[in-house]
């Protein structure tokens, strides 16, 4: 049996809050064993080990760094197992990351899991979904009135977080602001 990697035990003993141990064992980028590792994880029925993996990907896109693809794949098919509120926070701030990395077929499931969170009851989660929507805008046409017309929502949120990151997002995706916003 193959030792566990440092990436392994990070996600094993992952408390669902403190990171650090992820951050150590992603620092310097994944090994082919951390990219297997990491796609296991994102097919766990675990939330906890859901959250660890997602938050994996979501640093990774953070760094800039390029998503291989098995672990695009991976975190394209554990969109709608994700039932953790950080999960899916994780999944919709990796948007810079997965869009430019995803297929047809992936985009198009992307896009519908981004959409179906602007509108959810973590303000987190919302605001974090409308930045995503304008990434997805931004390589689909299609969602660019949709984009706008959440970007501008969000501008008018009761939540002074998500009335913040809409700042941040029209500041990033000007196209997609409307006058008055």
């Amino acid at each position: 049996m193959a030792s566990e990697t440092d990436l392994e035990t990070a996600l094993l003993e992952f408390d669902g809050k403190h990171v650090a141990s992820l951050k150590a064992a992603t620092a310097d980028g994944l090994s082919e064993d951390d990219v297997r590792v990491l796609c296991r994880f994102l097919h766990s029925q675990n939330q906890r080990h859901l959250v660890a993996a997602t938050w994996v990907v979501k640093a990774l896109t953070e760094k800039k760094q390029t998503l291989a693809e098995p672990i695009v794949e991976a975190m394209v098919d554990c969109l709608n197992d994700l039932e953790d509120w950080q999960a899916v926070l994780h999944g919709v701030q990796s948007a810079s990351g997965l869009v430019p990395a995803l297929n047809g077929p992936q985009f198009e499931r992307y896009a519908a899991f981004v959409e179906r969170h602007t509108t959810n009851p973590n303000k987190l989660v919302r605001a974090w979904a409308v930045d995503a929507l304008c990434h997805v805008a931004r390589r689909g046409p299609a969602f660019a009135e949709k984009a706008a017309a959440f970007l501008a929502a969000a501008h008018g949120d009761a939540a002074a977080s998500v009335r913040a990151r809409a700042r941040h997002t029209s500041k990033a995706f000007p196209e997609f602001v409307t006058p008055g916003d």
